[in-house]
């Protein structure tokens, strides 16, 4: 029977001087390097939806305890065009740094980034950068191509798989207008010449009904190669809220399993191979559920089951997260998130996630051991 058992807890980020100016973080993750330097990626803007969102990096050398100043990821923009970049970063071993997300243009910044009449979002590009020496210097980020016209999340970093392929899950929005004629769903976008090339014709999860959010979709590679992928799922059209549901691949990712239910009643999640068939599943639990937290599980996976064999809580808010069931308010209530997850060479596991407390948005870091 494996435990889990935080052991200590930090700040990654956190604005110093409030009274001055407005900056919050948002959305994290983090990668180890070969020496043990951990590089975490976040957002910081004056809002969770501001113009001026740009994405950041810090760095550890000490697993976790202490981080640099965060510097903004220095790569060519046009300056002309305001956009709204959210990215993640996977280390690709010699100091190689890959960077991939998403990018919203903010052609009129009187805008939020969610139409809250209508649930959609702005127009969105995937885009892709890397760094040859740990985040210092950047290339010119690359618009990849998806095979969908909705707007596009893109809110994994790159797996790199054992056989050297680059994957990533991405899921389309409602556009503007709230619609979506290519029906929800996710893809598998993946590369097998280092990014040269693109293609997303995997289908990761769908539904019958092709009307439920395939959101906030991560991913990990077992040591038996399969893939599993998890996603936060909601019915849009009838506001019906679903768990956590997840998919598998026995092929390296070139088809999925059925959708089927982690029995959690979560949000965003995030999930991380431990060995022996086994993950560490993260989830934010927001609503339904009478203690809003992060939850941490340990799955066992070897029948192919979502087999939870121990639960804990890994951080939970000092006040009450107040629940909002609109979903075409989703971006403005959410008030924690984005949990990732690293192992460290100590054997324990650092995780991160976003959350706004004192009216102040942060990123926390939680040291983790599993017995």
């Amino acid at each position: 029977m494996a435990n889990i058992k935080v052991i200590e807890r930090g700040i990654v980020y956190e604005n110093s001087l409030p009274q001055l100016r407005s900056r919050h973080g948002y959305f994290p993750n983090m990668a180890v390097a070969d020496d043990g330097i951990i590089v975490a990626a976040f957002l910081i803007g004056e809002a969770f939806e501001s113009v001026d969102l740009a994405p950041y990096i810090s760095t550890s050398s000490d697993g976790g305890k202490t981080w640099t100043s965060p510097t903004r990821m220095s790569y060519e923009i046009d300056k002309d065009t305001p956009i709204t970049d959210s990215i993640k970063v996977t280390y690709a071993g010699g100091g190689r740094l890959l960077a991939f997300g998403y990018r919203y243009r903010r052609d009129n910044p009187d805008l939020p980034i969610g139409n809250p009449e209508t649930g959609g979002v702005l127009d969105s590009k995937i885009i892709f950068t890397e760094s040859p020496d740990m985040g210092k210097t950047w290339s010119k980020p690359k618009i990849i191509n998806r095979s969908f016209s909705e707007p596009v999340e893109a809110s994994a970093p790159i797996t790199i798989l054992k056989k050297g392929s680059w994957v990533s899950p991405i899921a389309n929005f409602f556009n503007w207008e709230g619609k979506c004629p290519s029906g929800l769903h996710g893809r598998l976008i993946r590369s097998d010449d280092q990014g040269k090339t693109w293609d997303d014709s995997a289908i990761t999860m769908e539904f019958e009904s092709r009307e439920v959010a395939i959101w906030e979709q991560r991913l990990c590679e077992l040591e038996n190669g399969k893939l599993l992928v998890i996603a936060w799922n909601e019915n849009l059209v009838t506001g019906e809220r679903l768990s956590n549901h997840y998919v598998i691949s026995e092929d390296g990712g070139r088809s999925f399993s059925k959708p089927a239910s982690t029995g959690i009643m979560g949000q965003a999640s995030s999930v991380l191979n431990i060995g022996n068939n086994k993950v560490l599943a993260l989830h934010c639990l927001r609503r339904d559920t009478n203690r809003p937290g992060i939850y941490g599980y340990i799955v066992d996976l070897a029948n192919g089951n979502w087999d939870i064999i121990c639960e804990e809580i890994i951080w939970e808010p000092d006040m009450p997260v107040k629940s909002d069931g609109n979903m075409a308010a989703v971006f403005s209530f959410l008030k924690f998130g984005q949990t990732s997850a690293i192992d460290l060479e100590d054997g324990n596991y650092l995780v991160t996630n976003w959350v706004t407390e004192d009216g102040r948005g942060k990123i926390a870091w939680h040291r983790i051991e599993i017995k």
